[in-house]
């Protein structure tokens, strides 16, 4: 990965990536919080210059926040915080003209009822839909970035990228290798002192 921080990193990556698919993957972020991340992927998005969609994730409520063996309850994730949040990322999508939305649910919700879901682009009904960026920033334990990362590998192609946020909780980079040794890709790591990624290219 280049030598940027975090987030810069993120913006770069969310350009590189959708110049790189066609715009039928779509990019998609699990866990929103505040927006930083999700403002990032749609700004590397917007450079591009490629007209795809842009999901995230997050149920708010105030629901509890695993992290690690720790449950933690924030009001991070409160109604006050996803309206304004929301405003933020619509308004975004809207000023720039880029295709956004919202899904307020759990993961596991999400991943059980997307293919379901009658979804169209460009007058053209989505079938099978793929991913091409997920980034994965909800819950960090280690079963739930299993769930995660295994369902959106199956509905990626190979070059797509997943990136793990926060992967302290998951012990770090053995940890990360060893939890998901049974995906072919590669493997790279951003590693500060508060903040650590890993990113993960499909074969």
């Amino acid at each position: 990965m280049p030598e940027l921080e975090l987030e810069e990193t993120l913006e770069k990556i969310a350009k590189d990536f959708s110049i790189k698919f066609p715009p039928e993957l779509i990019f998609v972020e699990i866990g929103t919080s505040r927006g930083i991340s999700a403002i990032r992927i749609l700004k590397g998005i917007k450079k591009s210059g490629i007209k795809r969609w842009f999901f995230t994730i997050d149920p708010y409520g105030n629901k509890p926040y695993k992290q690690g063996n720790e449950v933690l309850y924030d009001t991070i994730y409160g109604e006050e915080t996803f309206r304004e949040t929301m405003f933020k990322l619509n308004e975004y999508a809207y000023q720039n003209n880029l295709l956004y939305y919202h899904w307020r649910m759990l993961d596991t919700d999400f991943m059980k009822y997307f293919p379901q879901v009658e979804f169209w682009h460009n007058g053209k009904k989505m079938e099978n839909s793929q991913f091409g960026l997920v980034y994965l920033d909800g819950e960090h334990t280690k079963n739930a970035v299993l769930k995660e990362f295994e369902w959106f590998y199956q509905k990626m192609p190979s070059g797509g990228i997943i990136i793990i946020d926060d992967i302290r909780f998951l012990g770090m980079e053995n940890g990360i290798k060893q939890l998901l040794k049974d995906f072919k890709g590669e493997w790279s790591f951003q590693i500060y002192k508060y903040n650590d990624r890993g990113y993960f290219i499909k074969q």
